[in-house]
């Protein structure tokens, strides 16, 4: 089947408001959906669901072979949200921005936005009804997004493409308000082309009895949804399973390929931890404890290992959590997460909003987080395991993957290397610790079901190890417990429900062996990433360090500013806030002078004002007045913006402007506009007020 990728270019023609149900502001009854750098996009959900309706109306081809239905038939169109166009640019030249104001969310989101106000009317008294005044954020019009979209076509693509671009010219409508002004769209379908299949060929020589470790990155280009045993889409899962991964490299080869593979190779693919730059990070073990009201001291906690020595001291679990080593320290790093709010619509269509039970939510890893893991393999099929990674730079997985979520770059990152070799040599008896990196699943040789005793861990630890393990029934031990699941796409149905030993559970044990540092694998299931352990000797240190993450994710070149200086959209962006400035400085030396003029002098200027489109005319017509007070407005307000154009090159926001926007500035003066307009109002206000106060 041949995939055609290309992207929907949606243009408002009125303001619209694609709200996702969610709340930012308190002042705000229903916000549009931005990204956490406040750029505003329009679900794939939504694009998905005018595109299936548009369908319906004025496609002649099959649509529910088109866009999937409820069961095993899944849509052969996919679609990423709409980000507005030039956001991959502009997000590079706000990473070079060192005023922090300019590139805040709210800056961004403002620049794109604004707010509307609306009211109920009874209609048989014709005022507004109490309690019912609502306030929404919308796009502004003539704002352009772009959503990605891939097709799956198994032949006759231009009878496909005909019916993809009428059903584009049908979608007219979206979002809230669209009978009453909102919502009015412009959609085509643009830049469609074949996807090509661009793999890596490799030739290099490995040892084909060894085994290699390929380290891997995962990297979300929108939210990712991972459904749990425990919630479904309700609660995500904070990693990404090695079957995930191992899924990934079998979409480029046949069943029977796939099968084969697996079985020369001894593939094992680990999950995908949260990282930072490629340092993978481990679930904090269960033995690091915090102490009753420990607060940060210079960014980081000091936590107890009670697996070294259990301290007489209050503590409590550190809880969930990950963590990765970089230069002999320990970091703690997050997993960012976000709840979504979505609604079903009914079948009757004629119906334009959701049933009361129709409503949903789902919690999604957001975007622009790296998850990295490891493949480990026979050296005789490293450089086929490379090549099939190479090919995936573009791919989606997950839940609701052919709309909104699950585009995710998988990539190759790191040195091909051995994997690690555990030394065992004979000693006097020591004790090691074991972590547990991911979940194990274990069988009771005895009774052949599965199971969670913490006697046939140590079993399979030592049978795995050949060494024998002292009695340790004095040892802490420090385990958790977890409920896994599945579905099995190639079996067409879900893997069986079990109870299995939780990541990052810890145990001691004694053996009378030196054992080097190092991990290994156990259990059932390790090539989907389960049965991941690391040893290692027991410090004698009882307390660990754990600091707050402060490695930049995405270090920007910090002394670019050419490239910034240049971009039009960070331009803009400072020449709104240039104008906030301006006149919010104007409203405060208006309040310095508000006892200085009378009403009709002011009222007067305002005149002047809206009739002079420059600083030199206002002033020359002002000065013709006779009323003393009427020329001392004129004397101050010239002064005024004289000293602002002598000394507005040193404002922070002049420095971003590109020579489009200065000249604009310059040739329309708009520095005596901004300022003498805000500097008239509220004068006048404060005059008004002033004679209140007095009961004129």
């Amino acid at each position: 089947m041949e995939v055609y990728k290309g992207y929907l270019k949606i243009e408002t023609l009125s303001d619209l408001c694609a709200s996702d149900g969610d709340v930012y502001s308190s002042l705000i009854d229903t916000d549009v959906c931005a990204d956490s750098k406040g750029f505003p996009y329009i679900p794939a959900k939504r694009i998905k669901g005018i595109m299936r309706e548009s369908a319906f109306e004025f496609c002649n081809a099959d649509v529910k072979a088109m866009f999937g239905e409820k069961g095993d038939k899944s849509s052969r169109i996919a679609i990423s949200n709409a980000k507005v166009e030039g956001h991959d640019e502009n997000m590079a030249a706000l990473n070079e921005v060192q005023l922090d104001i300019l590139k805040h969310p709210q800056t961004i989101l403002n620049y794109y936005t604004y707010m509307r106000t609306q009211t109920a009317i009874d209609s048989e008294t014709g005022v507004a009804v109490d309690n019912s005044l609502r306030t929404i954020r919308v796009v502004k019009k003539g704002t352009v997004f772009k959503a990605e979209i891939e097709i799956k076509c198994d032949g006759e693509w231009e009878k496909y493409n005909d019916e993809l671009e009428r059903i584009c010219k049908g979608m007219r409508h979206m979002g809230l308000n669209r009978t009453r002004g909102l919502g009015e769209i412009q959609v085509s379908l643009e830049g469609i082309k074949k996807k090509d299949n661009n793999t890596v060929k490799y030739q290099d020589n490995y040892d084909e009895n060894s085994i290699y470790r390929i380290p891997y990155t995962v990297y979300l280009k929108s939210p990712l949804v991972l459904k749990s045993v425990i919630g479904g889409q309700a609660r995500t899962m904070h990693y990404i399973e090695g079957a995930k991964i191992l899924g990934a490299l079998a979409q480029g080869m046949t069943n029977d390929d796939f099968q084969n593979f697996t079985t020369e190779s001894d593939i094992i693919c680990s999950n995908a931890y949260v990282s930072m730059n490629g340092n993978r990070s481990f679930p904090v073990p269960n033995c690091y404890y915090k102490k009753k009201d420990q607060k940060k001291e210079d960014g980081k906690l000091l936590l107890l290992n009670k697996a070294v020595k259990d301290s007489s001291e209050q503590a409590s679990p550190y809880g969930e959590g990950y963590c990765f080593e970089l230069e002999d320290k320990c970091y703690k790093i997050d997993v960012k997460s976000r709840i979504g709010y979505y609604h079903e619509r009914p079948e009757d269509k004629s119906i334009g909003h959701a049933d009361d039970t129709a409503f949903y939510q789902m919690e999604m890893l957001t975007e622009g987080q790296e998850f990295s893991g490891f493949i480990e393999v026979k050296g005789n099929s490293v450089n086929k395991v490379r090549e099939l990674l190479s090919g995936l730079e573009d791919y989606r997985m997950g839940y609701g993957r052919q709309a909104e979520f699950g585009s995710v770059t998988i990539k190759e990152n790191g040195e091909v290397k051995k994997a690690d070799n555990i030394n065992i040599n004979t000693a006097a008896s020591k004790k090691y610790v074991i972590e547990l990196l991911s979940s194990v699943i274990l069988y009771d040789k005895a009774s052949g079901m599965y199971a969670t005793d913490i006697n046939v861990l140590r079993d399979a630890i030592a049978e795995k190890l050949n060494i024998s393990i002292n009695n340790d029934s004095g040892n802490p031990n420090f385990i958790q417990y977890e409920t896994l699941g599945g579905y099995n796409v190639m079996w067409n149905a879900k893997k069986p429900t079990i109870r299995a030993f939780g990541k990052g559970s810890v145990l001691v044990i004694n053996t009378d062996s030196d054992i080097t540092e190092g991990k290994f694998w156990i259990g059932e299931r390790c090539r989907e990433g389960y049965g991941e352990l690391r040893i290692r000797p027991l410090g004698e240190n009882d307390t660990v360090e754990l600091y707050d993450n402060k490695v930049s994710q995405n270090p920007g070149s910090g002394s670019s500013r050419d490239n910034v200086i240049s971009n039009a959209f960070v331009s803009k962006l400072a020449k709104k806030e240039l104008e906030k400035d301006i006149r919010m400085r104007a409203r405060k030396e208006a309040f310095e002078e508000k006892d200085a003029y009378e009403s009709p002098a002011i009222s007067k200027a305002i005149i002047v004002y809206s009739e002079q489109d420059s600083l030199d005319d206002f002033y020359a017509q002002m000065k013709e007045i006779t009323d003393v007070n009427k020329k001392n407005i004129a004397v101050s307000c010239k002064k005024r913006v004289e000293t602002l154009e002598a000394t507005i090159r040193d404002n922070d926001y002049w420095r971003y402007l590109t020579n489009v926007d200065i000249d604009d500035i310059n040739n329309n003066n708009l520095l005596y506009k901004w300022y003498v307009n805000s500097w008239l109002l509220e004068l006048k206000y404060n005059c008004r007020e002033r004679r209140m106060k007095a009961g004129e």
